[in-house]
Parts: structure tokens; sequence; C-alpha cells
């Protein structure tokens, strides 16, 4: 009976059926080898799954992570990229994006979280 182990080293999971790899290899290989791809991916899914508009080309996106530097700079860390929307309710297109700090977006985001408490989960009158 084979294995319906992943084949990569050390991994434990269960390939897919008809791989030798297991699905989380296969994306931690995608993202090492089309970086700008997989950044792009998940940025259109996140906003998907927040509801948010999304009019961004690869070719869009491609330009502004050339210009700012993004895919290097990216991460998790305080003085890494994140990307932020001048108009939130915009959405993302390649005139609402920008390359901030994270540290900065999420200064940003508490204080809108602070305004919405202020006036009582009231959305629409909130002046941003």
């Amino acid at each position: 009976m084979k294995s319906k182990k992943c084949s990569t080293p050390y991994c434990r999971n269960d390939r897919g059926k008809h791989r030798t790899i297991c699905y989380k290899c296969m994306m931690k290989k995608y993202k090492e080898n089309h970086p700008l791809e997989y950044a792009f991916n998940n940025l259109r899914s996140n906003a998907k799954r927040r509801g948010k508009e999304f009019n961004l080309t690869i070719e869009e996106f491609r330009k502004f992570c050339e210009e700012n530097d993004y895919i290097k700079l990216k991460g998790k860390t305080k003085n890494s990229l994140s990307i932020d929307r001048d108009k939130d309710e915009k959405g993302y297109a390649s005139d609402n994006i920008k390359a901030i700090p994270l540290t900065d977006n999420v200064k940003k985001q508490r204080n809108i979280e602070r305004e919405i408490r202020k006036f009582g989960g009231i959305i629409e009158d909130i002046p941003f």
C-alpha cells in the first residue's frame, strides 16, 4: 500500500489525490517561485473575503510593486510595507492604493475603530 503522506522532507500532512505533495507545501513552493502573483492573489482573496471592491489588474499591481519595492519590503514586522487605500469606500484600484509602513496602517485602523465607538457604532456618519 502506498503512503498517503507528502513527499516533502519533514512534512507529515496527507498529500492530495494524484499528487506527491500536500496543498500546504504546494502553496509554499508557489509562493517562493511566484512571489508577485502570490501577493496579488492573496490581496484579491482578502478583499473578496472582506467585501471590498477589487479593480486592480496584475499589470497595475506589478507596476505598483516595482515603484515601491513592495514584494521585498512586505511582511509582518512593524517597518514592513502594507497596502493602504486612500478612500476606503473606493476599494482596491491603481489610483487608490499606496504602500505605507505596517505601524501606520495599524494606527489608522485603530483611529477608525475609536471613531466608531465614539459615535455609537454608526459608520455612515464618520468622516474618513
